[in-house]
């Protein structure tokens, strides 16, 4: 059985604080609010510090991981990893991981609760801000040092820091008071809008120039400037760290002023300037098969331009040369024009001249080449010569002849040595053909049966080209000869048109050649 015994309300209440107030004596650590003493070297009063480490003195001995954890450097406003070294029980050393930057602002700051070695906790804040680097001899038996004497350390002697025009290759110069590295000066420099541009370094590494591959644009404001610069005697750069230049204003566009005909011979090793201009001639009808064209403009352009934004519809392969000054172009195509076609020849607008200005607007010409065609100066069948050179005569009249019975040239025929017929066909051409075009040129001349289809089909036996490849030679054998009681009727044709007989060079026979033939013994 239990007994219960009932207390008086105030009598219970008394007991309960005083058993509470026990229980926190022994189970808690008390927060001091006294005075604890704590020093911070370099200390708030001091603006330069060149020391190896800063330091925390506690004025007891402390729980050091609380002490690390209430202790913070900053370099320029920004928090950097520490390496924290503790000599004895109250004296904490602090240095940057990557090591001290002369001239650079460093925050020192002790800030938090920091825990006794006996379990009790103070709270303390501590702030000192300080340059590095400044050795005591600069500043010894000297009145009214000032921050700017230590700023001026490094700094930028001579740059572009306000707007200025420079020449549109003219290089961009630094110099500085004490010497930088050039991989350190690449990668603390920024250019906007960026560029490309070749860097040397002279005067032991304290002048730097930058001299653009390209020309500087003009109607551009280039902005430059130094992050974190440090040199080789480990100061950061201080003031003037940015500036800005432009290289001049143009308000005028670049203009396309001719596009002509060129005669331009490229083997020989002449200058786009010794070409032969045509500039009175326009394209159409004045081009020929295979001929440069040339572009003159009023400044000079930029040549990747030219060649990006000149183009062909049907396109058409072929290369771009220029001029010394770059203000005339030649197009030579790689391969002959087409004839009968139609070209649509397009300059864009973004084309741009060296400073980046674009055209005014685009340019676009509509051409066809001039179509100069192969002719045929003479056919020889046997002894028998037809001469091509005049448009009137005897086998102008037989061209395209309906009536070929009325319209048939007579060619007496020799055997060989089997009896079999023979004949040779020679033909003079105006234009020696190309030596990979030969074979075309021999399939496209041909003897055909052309009444009545019992007659014997002829054989080509033999083909051959004199030295100049100017004249075909062809022997045919196994032809029916005509008699007084029945003709037989062949055709000799030389094909034309596209797909006909070429020089090689773009120029074909303009239409069919064609003879109609009687063969007799």
């Amino acid at each position: 059985m239990k007994i219960l015994f009932l207390k008086r309300p105030g009598e219970l209440w008394g007991k309960t604080v005083l058993c509470g107030f026990l229980w926190l004596c022994f189970s808690c650590r008390f927060v001091s609010f006294e005075s604890e003493s704590v020093k911070v070297v370099p200390g708030s009063g001091d603006a330069f510090f060149c020391g190896e480490q800063a330091a925390v003195f506690f004025e007891n001995e402390v729980e050091k991981h609380s002490a690390e954890e209430a202790v913070c450097l900053k370099a320029e406003n920004c928090e950097c990893a520490v390496e924290l070294v503790w000599e004895g029980e109250r004296v904490l050393k602090i240095r940057p991981e990557e090591g001290w930057v002369k001239g650079k602002l460093y925050q020192l700051e002790v800030n938090g609760n920091i825990l006794k070695s006996g379990g009790n906790s103070f709270s303390v804040y501590e702030k000192a801000c300080f340059f590095y680097g400044a050795e005591p001899e600069d500043l010894k038996n000297r009145e009214g040092v000032e921050a700017e004497d230590f700023e001026n350390k490094f700094v930028l002697v001579s740059a572009p820091f306000e707007t200025e025009n420079l020449g549109s290759c003219e290089p961009l110069v630094f110099e500085f008071s004490q010497p930088v590295g050039k991989a350190e000066f690449l990668n603390a420099f920024c250019l906007e809008p960026s560029a490309d541009f070749l860097v040397e370094a002279g005067q032991e590494n304290t002048v730097f120039c930058l001299v653009p591959l390209k020309n500087w644009k003009v109607n551009v404001c280039y902005r430059w400037s130094f992050k974190n610069l440090v040199s080789r005697e480990n100061w950061i750069l201080q003031k003037n760290t940015e500036g800005c230049f432009s290289a001049g204003t143009e308000l005028t566009r670049p203009e396309l002023l001719t596009v002509c005909p060129v005669v331009f011979d490229f083997e020989s090793g002449c200058s786009v300037e010794e070409g032969n201009w045509l500039t009175n001639l326009c394209l159409d009808q004045n081009l020929p098969m295979n001929g440069g064209i040339g572009f003159v403009f009023s400044r000079p352009m930029n040549f990747s331009s030219v060649k990006e934004q000149i183009s062909f519809s049907p396109s058409v392969s072929g290369v771009f040369l220029k001029s010394e000054d770059e203000t005339k172009f030649i197009f030579l195509p790689k391969e002959n024009y087409k004839t009968g076609t139609q070209y649509l020849l397009k300059a864009g607008e973004k084309l741009e001249d060296k400073n980046g200005i674009h055209l005014s607007e685009t340019y676009k010409e509509f051409f066809c080449p001039a179509e100069k065609f192969l002719k045929v100066n003479s056919i020889i069948i046997g002894e028998k010569k037809f001469d091509f050179e005049e448009e009137s005569g005897e086998a102008g009249e037989i061209l395209g002849a309906e009536r070929f019975a009325d319209e048939a040239f007579e060619i007496p025929l020799k055997s060989d040595f089997a009896g079999q017929t023979e004949m040779t066909v020679s033909v003079l051409f105006s234009e020696n053909i190309e030596e990979n075009f030969l074979s075309e040129v021999e399939k496209n001349v041909s003897l055909t049966v052309l009444f009545p289809a019992s007659a014997a089909v002829p054989a080509k036996t033999a083909v051959r080209w004199n030295s100049e490849r100017k004249m075909l030679t062809l022997t045919w054998k196994k032809m029916s000869t005509s008699t007084e009681d029945f003709e037989n009727f062949y055709r000799l044709t030389l094909s034309g048109g596209k797909n006909g007989i070429e020089t090689g060079r773009g120029n074909c026979l303009e239409e069919d050649l064609c003879l109609v033939l009687k063969f007799t013994l």
